[in-house]
């Protein structure tokens, strides 16, 4: 193996700062997502509206732009665009001005991307446990729009 030259060392030294760099973004805490409630007891059209408003809507589109060109293809866009959708979806999208079929392409790329693993499970004391990993190609866009959800029921959660 050789020593790098003089005129490597500036090359040498970008990388090594770049590559501390990384090791030093991979070792931040992540930020905890922010939760919300959504209440089951709102009709499906209003329910996710909470959650809804607490995003920047161009970030949103630009978002499910790029996610849809990307990774669904053209004859599902033919296929679905017929089909009837359930009424909370249709909310979330009336809310934030998105088009129905996008929506649903939108989590239709989300489902068919992951390769995740995810486990449910309840202690003694009924408190409900849900672990994810997220192995989506478009975790850039995810990494903004995680949440975390308390679904409400008669009052309780």
């Amino acid at each position: 193996m050789r020593a790098a030259g003089p005129s490597a060392r500036p090359a040498l030294a970008l990388l090594l700062l770049l590559a501390g760099a990384g090791v030093l973004a991979a070792a931040a805490a992540p930020l905890a997502p922010p939760l919300f409630n959504v209440s089951l007891d709102a009709a499906p059209q209003l329910r996710w509206l909470p959650v809804l408003q607490h995003y920047d809507r161009d970030f949103l589109h630009s978002a499910m732009a790029h996610i849809i060109g990307d990774y669904v293809p053209q004859w599902v866009l033919a296929l679905i665009r017929k089909v009837p959708f359930a009424d909370e979806i249709r909310g979330m999208c009336d809310a934030l001005d998105f088009n129905l079929v996008d929506c649903i392409l939108l989590n239709l790329a989300y489902e068919f991307s992951a390769f995740c693993t995810s486990i449910v499970a309840q202690d003694s004391k009924g408190h409900i446990y849900h672990g994810r990993n997220l192995d989506y190609v478009f975790g850039s866009f995810l990494r903004n729009l995680t949440l975390d959800v308390q679904f409400i029921k008669n009052g309780q959660v």
